[in-house]
């Protein structure tokens, strides 16, 4: 999937899973859909990460830096229902 996106503005992005299925959203237009099984999303306790990976030809070679990923309000719900939220910038 590729999606082209003014990073000079801010955007939300929303993923939800319940069980099997996961869906997402950027700027609330439905993006993503995906229907597994237990082999695909384990049932296991899950942790929220956010992370950002090179493309699928690798990392530029020779280079290293840091990459500043701002968030406003982070919120997961357990599937108890008890929803927790962040507030923080790179893990703060």
């Amino acid at each position: 999937m590729k999606y082209v996106l003014d990073l000079t503005q801010w955007h939300t992005f929303v993923f939800t899973r319940y069980g099997y299925k996961v869906t997402s959203s950027i700027d609330g237009v439905a993006k993503m859909n995906f229907s597994g099984n237990e082999l695909s999303l384990p049932s296991k306790l899950k942790h929220v990460v956010l992370q950002q990976e090179c493309n699928k030809l690798g990392c530029p070679s020779g280079k290293s830096g840091v990459k500043d990923i701002q968030t406003t309000t982070s919120r997961s719900r357990t599937h108890s229902g008890r929803l927790t939220s962040g507030l923080g910038r790179g893990g703060a």
